[in-house]
């Protein structure tokens, strides 16, 4: 149980996605303080005595941290992330690619 991995790679695109009790915690901690910072700092917006500017920055630099903190969890606990496209898609961008010939 120690080496199963909390977050397995995306089967369309590129990231992770949650795979275990653990993964799915994370993820809902890390949304309800993105949430958290959101309402704080639309309410300090309405208040005339915060700095709209220093708001604004102390709310990107709260939820770039959030993010990142997310995004280094998965590479910890997670599968290795690749790019995947559905098989149906490839073959479609494959036969839109080919040049035509002109008649």
């Amino acid at each position: 149980m120690a080496d199963q991995k909390w977050f397995r790679a995306k089967r369309f695109g590129w990231g992770w996605t949650p795979a275990t009790i653990q993964g799915w915690i994370i993820t809902i901690l890390a949304a309800l303080f993105v949430a958290w910072f959101t309402i704080v700092y639309l309410q300090r917006l309405r208040d005339p005595l915060f700095n709209p500017i220093v708001s604004t920055i102390i709310y990107l630099v709260l939820v770039s941290t959030v993010s990142i903190s997310l995004m280094i969890i998965c590479f910890k606990t997670g599968e290795k992330p690749r790019w995947s496209w559905p098989a149906s898609t490839q073959t479609n961008r494959s036969r839109g690619n080919k040049k035509r010939k002109k008649s």
